[in-house]
């Protein structure tokens, strides 16, 4: 990973700044790719002491913005993943605590503390399921993604986090959903996409 990214730093490095900017306003890079065409800019950047190509950048950010929102995800599929997520780690967690409980053959009287960790396990992962590659388990499947709304990086645990604690509005979240962008009343928030991967 590192020879790779070594090698493409060399060769976008020898580029001009409008080639690389254009480079990342097409699209079709790796992420690899994309981040060292990003990270030789921020050097030029930083050496030039302005900002390299500012018009150009905007426009750039223009042309990204179009791409994203030409691959926004399907209403049903975010719905069907969303029954993914939510079901099948209601399940598997469920069948953990069984298993737990079975296990241990706790008399019915006690406290019932395996349950109580399960139901925050299943919470834990509904915040967080979106911030590893912008995808849970459910959009993996239906081959979508959560995304930057401005830059198209999958999205972080931070920015999972507040999408799903904005959802426990529930309709008031789910009402901003058939908007433009498709973006529920989280996304708004943290500023994210939902989109074909």
């Amino acid at each position: 990973m590192e020879a790779t990214e070594a090698r493409l730093r060399e060769t976008y490095s020898g580029r001009r700044t409008e080639i690389l900017i254009d480079l990342l306003a097409e699209g079709g890079l790796t992420e690899v790719a994309e981040r060292v065409v990003r990270e030789v800019l921020i050097e030029r950047e930083s050496s030039l002491g302005e900002r390299v190509v500012p018009q150009q950048a905007q426009v750039s950010a223009a042309v990204r913005r179009e791409q994203l929102d030409q691959r926004l995800a399907p209403l049903w599929a975010r719905f069907v993943a969303s029954q993914i997520d939510f079901w099948g780690a209601l399940l598997v967690l469920g069948l953990i605590s069984f298993a737990i409980d079975f296990v241990f053959f706790r008399p019915a009287t006690s406290p019932d503390i395996f349950g109580k960790v399960c139901m925050l396990l299943l919470f834990a992962y509904l915040l967080f399921k979106d911030g590893v590659n912008g995808q849970g388990v459910g959009k993996r499947l239906l081959k979508i993604r959560v995304v930057d709304s401005e830059t198209g990086v999958p999205c972080e645990l931070h920015k999972s986090c507040l999408r799903g604690l904005v959802s426990l509005l529930g309709i008031f979240d789910v009402i901003f959903i058939f908007g433009q962008r498709r973006q529920r009343l989280g996304d708004h928030a943290a500023r994210t996409l939902v989109v074909r991967a």
